[in-house]
This record gives structure tokens, sequence and C-alpha cells, in this order.
């Protein structure tokens, strides 16, 4: 529903080196599109964001905060 919220999980790849003083640039891409009332999880696939369908496709990206929590504050502050 437009301007509803929903809650996703996000599972990152390990980094191959630890990002200096927790600073990144890392992103992620958002894509969305508005399927009709009949669409089903089943129906989407990767042919649904390819940029050359009929679907229009929304684009929001996202950069990436590093929040230490209170537990590991020594390592977030270069600690191991």
């Amino acid at each position: 529903m437009p301007h509803s919220s929903n809650d996703i999980i996000v599972t990152m790849q390990p980094q191959k080196e630890e990002p200096p003083v927790m600073q990144c640039k890392d992103k992620f891409l958002l894509q969305s599109f508005a399927g009709s009332p009949r669409t089903t999880a089943k129906d989407i696939n990767l042919e649904i964001f390819n940029k050359k369908s009929e679907n229009y496709i929304e684009d929001c990206k996202l950069k990436l905060i590093y929040i230490c929590s209170t537990s590991s504050a020594t390592a977030c502050k270069g600690g191991v």
C-alpha cells in the first residue's frame, strides 16, 4: 500500500577488510514497483526490475552508517 511501512531484514556479505574507524561508503539500492492486486510473491523475479522492462521502477539509494553499541564501544574506537 502506498505510504505504508514494512520491516525488512538485510544480510550483508562479510567485508574483506575492516573499515578504518568504522568509516565506510557502503550503500543499499532499494527498488520497488507497483504490482497489480493479483501480483503474488511467485510473480516477482529479477526480470521485473530489468531497466528495459515495461514496469515503472522506483530506485532509492540508502547510505550505510555504522553505529556502535555500548557493549562494543572499544572495538569501534579501533580496538579489537
